[in-house]
């Protein structure tokens, strides 16, 4: 079962970097082939991917858990896990279309959402928001497929997709830009991002495809729906507070800076790599919990996380190496150099804050695959509330910068909420979850401070 999750974990890693590195490399190629408005543009089209998670009710991470869960018990569990993927994907389709609706709303009011934004540029802005839009709302649905393949610990499946799609939609974009326009690069973008979409759910299709239905399916699911709803509201209390510190911070850049927010979008892209490393490494740990608790109990649960712990401070850990090694050295090589500068400072406050706030992932991630995400709900509520009301105050009084700071204020509240209430609601289900916790924290802390020592 470890090799399982470690091929898993490896294959998440390569989907979690495909996904930060298009968000980092596409603004990077942009930045030396279009002018600066144009770049400006693009930033805040491309930011619309940010807006998608909120939507998805983090029903991704349940329905791992209640597919694995249903696979491991086989027979019955495997028309619950049909008649479960059958109520997600009826929600997410709902969500999908209020995403829709909502982004191109957006779109038609972007002259007023920003100000600065060129008026000569309006009209071909809008077109390309809301065409990017169209794409984004496909990944919707999509995000509950992805979720019964985790559950199923096919992972490879959901792997190739991401990595296909944001391969080809990137040079799309990237090499579209300049010659075809904004709002075609756009469309050619999302039918590239709409096209991978129905292709995952082809594949779903032929997987559940001998499955036989129970003998009351309406009664079943209606079951199965209060079940998910009542799962996925604390799950879309993370999802809403990840949004708010990550993307809600980074459309407060974008208000607060619209002409220099290409250089935040370019730092955030990079710092997010840290998160989309620490996501894939700990995606397939969710449901390999369930799996875990169902065989094993709560000491087994624990050995998991001090090992997952350990795993996450040495992602963080070679990460601040890697910074303090290459970041200026790269950066220099990669983006323009009038944005050199500001993406240097911005990412070192950025993989700051990500660095401390993913300590306590695989924590969070072990008690979403027991079940427990309902007990932890302050965690999310402080955090975002702090960074985001940071990135407000300290944004309008430093800029860019103080935006950063913002979300690096909110990664010490996380883990402070962690150590001080989540871990005494949950000690009997999780011993030994503060141990593993500053466990991990101890090198991560080291390394910054010897990071700073040579700097």
């Amino acid at each position: 079962m470890r090799s399982r999750l470690a091929v898993n974990a490896a294959l998440n890693v390569l989907t979690g970097v495909s996904s930060a590195g298009f968000a980092f490399v596409v603004p990077v190629l942009l930045s030396h082939r279009i002018d600066s408005s144009g770049l400006s543009i693009w930033s805040i089209v491309l930011q619309t991917s940010a807006y998608v998670a909120p939507f998805t009710f983090g029903i991704q991470s349940v329905l791992s858990r209640r597919v694995a869960v249903a696979h491991e018990r086989a027979g019955s569990g495997h028309r619950e896990l049909l008649e479960t993927m059958t109520v997600a994907l009826r929600m997410l389709s709902l969500a999908a279309m209020a995403y829709l609706v909502l982004g191109l709303a957006a779109a038609w009011a972007l002259d007023r959402i920003y100000p600065a934004l060129p008026s000569d540029r309006l009209t071909e802005a809008r077109i390309a928001f809301g065409l990017f839009i169209v794409g984004q709302a496909t990944l919707i649905p999509a995000a509950g497929l992805a979720g019964y393949f985790f559950g199923v610990q096919r992972n490879l499946v959901v792997a190739l997709n991401v990595i296909g799609s944001k391969l080809l939609a990137g040079s799309v974009i990237v090499f579209g830009a300049d010659s075809l326009g904004l709002p075609i690069a756009s469309g050619l973008a999302a039918a590239v991002t709409a096209g991978f979409s129905v292709a995952l759910h082809s594949r779903y299709i032929s997987s559940v495809a001998t499955i036989k239905r129970s003998g009351d399916p309406l009664a079943a699911m209606q079951q199965v729906r209060v079940q998910l709803v009542r799962e996925c509201v604390p799950i879309s209390v993370w999802a809403l507070a990840t949004f708010l510190i990550y993307g809600g911070s980074t459309s407060v850049a974008s208000l607060v800076d619209f002409v220099g927010f290409p250089a935040y979008a370019m730092a955030s892209a990079i710092s997010m790599l840290l998160l989309g490393l620490h996501g894939a490494a700990f995606g397939p740990f969710i449901p390999h919990v369930a799996v875990v608790a169902e065989r094993g109990g709560g000491q087994a649960v624990a050995a998991a996380l001090s090992r997952a712990s350990m795993l996450s401070a040495l992602i963080s850990v070679t990460t601040v190496a890697a910074f303090a090694l290459f970041g200026e050295a790269t950066i220099s090589l990669l983006v323009a150099r009038e944005y050199q500068p500001a993406v240097t400072t911005l990412l070192t406050i950025l993989l700051i804050g990500n660095s401390v706030r993913l300590i306590g992932l695989p924590y969070a991630n072990t008690l979403i695959g027991l079940g427990m995400q309902g007990k932890i709900l302050w965690t999310p509520v402080i955090e975002a509330g702090v960074a985001f009301g940071a990135a407000i105050v300290l944004g309008g009084h430093y800029g860019l910068v103080g935006v950063a700071w913002g979300m690096a204020i909110g990664g010490v509240a996380s883990v402070l909420v962690h150590l001080v209430v989540n871990m005494r609601v949950t000690r009997d289900a999780v011993p030994a979850a503060r141990t593993a916790l500053l466990a991990a924290a101890g090198p991560v802390v080291v390394a910054w401070l010897i990071f700073a020592l040579l700097d």
